[in-house]
């Protein structure tokens, strides 16, 4: 959905024939909550989950899909901070989601906007195991723990070779089954 020249997601739920509460929400701005009126079509603002920032410049994320040595296809996101969106190298935070069976979307993350307001580029990454990309590819996390480290590699020689990173100012964190594969990037 488009709205005020943003692409958005809403997750709504119908509150009777005219209307319904939905979550509008995307990469640069937190969430807000709308009463939309199908008749009407423009959302009515009922709450802005962190209303601070909306007169914040937000980074924008991008969707990415990275090669991994095998021939897989890994579904990344990359949000640069504003001062380097289009001068190249700089640091990276590669931000690593718990589960395995789990995943990063695209959409607001505060730790991510923190990072990037900090001159970090963030890269988070959904390795094999990653839920949301089939059956398949989850089956590809079973037991396949240097499957998982490779693609953590693969993802950091990505950075520096499209030159989003400077080598020598990379960090690897996460939390949960995340941080177990960044401690294996150590």
């Amino acid at each position: 959905m488009r709205l005020d020249g943003t692409d958005c997601g809403v997750r709504a739920q119908q509150v009777d024939w005219a209307s319904a509460l939905g979550t509008l929400y995307n990469d640069s701005s937190s969430e807000a909550w709308k009463k939309l009126q199908f008749k009407k079509f423009w959302p009515q603002l009922l709450v802005a989950a962190r209303p601070q920032l909306a007169r914040l410049a937000l980074a924008q994320t991008q969707s990415v899909c990275i090669p991994a040595r095998d021939g897989e296809r890994l579904a990344a996101y990359l949000t640069r901070p504003r001062s380097e969106v289009s001068s190249g190298q700089g640091a990276l935070a590669m931000v690593l989601h718990g589960g395995p069976n789990a995943r990063d979307y695209a959409g607001f993350v505060a730790s991510t906007q923190l990072l990037a307001a900090r001159g970090f580029a963030v890269l988070t990454v959904n390795y094999r195991g990653s839920t949301g990309f089939g059956q398949r590819f989850v089956a590809l996390g079973n037991g396949a723990l240097g499957g998982m480290f490779a693609d953590v590699e693969d993802a950091r020689r990505w950075a520096i070779q499209t030159q989003v990173a400077d080598p020598r100012r990379i960090v690897i964190v996460g939390g949960s089954w995340g941080g177990y594969l960044a401690l294996g990037a150590a």
